[in-house]
């Protein structure tokens, strides 16, 4: 921002380049085309090496971030036509988001500070008239707070927002997770300090491909040569998360016994208290004395093992945060494995069920197309000409991908319908006997240690 305002827009336009290709590739879309429209900002407000901007009414921009009770704000100052300062404030706080902003502009603006006729804000449905009360009764000033109406205003407020996550990441990095660790430990009484907490979490879709991730955080911060996945045996071909869970815990900590690993501080379940309760039992006949704790995903509820109620954290919680990016690392890490497995189920049987079509011609269809996707937006006679194929059969393929993407579409909406409504309590949580766990652990050292290569099983 020193350098956007100094004139130095093309080192800062090739920077927010940078960082929009990054936000591309890692999906996060929304973020991207903020960049994109603070690029074209820029490019409008630059005016010989100064930045300008065409109209002359004084205002600021606001933009703040926040992690647990850390918040950083950003104020960007347009004055004269001119974007004429940058300031950074750090506020540490439990207060709520409308609270912490009201706090802010009521000690930023005052007396030595007026504000101007116009200061927009990064977040538009704020309760603002207390803060127009304040502006209007104590300062004598009509100064309106608005949200972004305009491409120009939202692109200079995607610059301040940066800064402001930017600033914010730094400070989390610098401050590192051992308070949030510590808060975690004294709401669910843990015996000690998790400093190595392990999730789990089950995909699977009307029982086909089966499976179970597991990640790792250390100190707060993800572990990611300790992350895992199983191909799950005992449930295929049915839908029982419990059993799931049980076959998960007991491949992963058999593992970890036979082999005198590091055991975790914290079990992290993705799930409620059956999915916990069948971990807990797992874990107590391997003799493990590990805590247990599960996040069910509906209201972000805390289940311990037989406990009769929840508990609830404060949606600000450190505590609640850490756990709630370990259950969504452990959802995507299963869920992308469970995509790959089904999209090798579908793509080749799906273009073989056409008439005239064998594993070769399916193939090559593939070859040039790489997926359904491209092969059910394609136009039939340039697949045809493509792939040496008659325009009929050409045709038909087109169709069937349409049909296979509409399917698959039906199908994750049910996953997603099942996920919402829950699996009914199991009716027992042991997952095998001492003899059969005992069993289990023996064959379990006997096979490679369980990580990537796990997939393969």
């Amino acid at each position: 921002m020193i350098k956007l305002l100094s004139g130095e827009t093309e080192v800062v336009v090739e920077d927010l380049r940078k960082k929009m290709r990054e936000a591309a590739q890692a999906f996060q879309y929304e973020w991207a085309a903020q960049l994109r429209d603070a690029i074209t900002a820029i490019g409008e407000l630059s005016v010989s090496n100064a930045v300008v901007d065409f109209d002359a009414d004084a205002r600021d921009y606001i933009a703040w971030a926040s992690e647990g009770v850390l918040t950083t704000f950003t104020i960007l100052s347009m004055r004269g036509g001119k974007m004429t300062g940058r300031e950074l404030y750090r506020t540490r706080s439990a207060a709520t988001e409308g609270e912490s902003v009201e706090l802010f502009l009521t000690t930023y603006y005052n007396g030595g500070r007026l504000p101007p006729p116009r200061v927009y804000l990064s977040v538009e449905n704020l309760d603002v008239d207390p803060i127009h009360r304040w502006f209007s009764e104590t300062l004598g000033q009509n100064a309106t707070l608005l949200g972004a109406d305009e491409k120009r205003h939202q692109a200079v407020l995607a610059m301040a927002l940066q800064n402001a996550q930017e600033d914010l990441a730094k400070r989390v990095k610098e401050r590192g997770a051992g308070p949030a660790l510590d808060e975690l430990a004294r709401l669910l009484g843990l015996r000690r300090r998790p400093e190595r907490i392990e999730g789990f979490d089950i995909a699977q879709l009307d029982g086909a491909h089966p499976v179970a991730s597991l990640v790792s955080f250390k100190g707060g911060i993800p572990d990611k040569k300790n992350y895992r996945y199983f191909k799950l045996r005992t449930v295929e071909g049915r839908v029982d998360d419990f059993d799931a869970m049980r076959e998960a815990v007991s491949r992963r900590y058999s593992r970890l016994l036979a082999d005198d690993a590091e055991l975790p501080d914290l079990v992290l379940i993705d799930g409620g208290i059956g999915q916990v309760n069948a971990a807990k039992g797992v874990l107590d006949v391997l003799g493990l004395d590990c805590d247990v704790v599960g996040l069910a995903k509906r209201d972000e509820e805390l289940w311990l093992p037989g406990a009769r109620d929840p508990i609830r954290l404060d949606k600000r919680s450190e505590a609640l945060k850490i756990l709630q990016f370990l259950r969504d690392e452990t959802h995507r890490f299963a869920t992308t494995l469970n995509q790959k497995l089904r999209s090798k189920d579908l793509k080749f049987p799906a273009l073989q069920s056409v008439e005239g079509v064998g594993p070769q011609r399916a193939a090559a269809v593939m070859r040039a197309y790489q997926s359904l996707e491209a092969i059910a937006s394609a136009d039939p006679v340039e697949l045809a000409a493509r792939c040496r194929l008659g325009e009929s059969i050409a045709q038909a393929i087109v169709s069937t991908a349409k049909i296979t993407l509409a399917d698959r579409a039906a199908d994750a909406q049910r996953l997603a319908s099942g996920r919402r409504r829950g699996s009914p309590q199991p009716t027992a949580y042991p997952y095998a006997s001492s003899s059969e766990l005992g069993a289990s652990l023996a064959a379990e050292a006997a096979e490679p240690a369980s990580s990537a290569a796990d997939s393969k099983k």
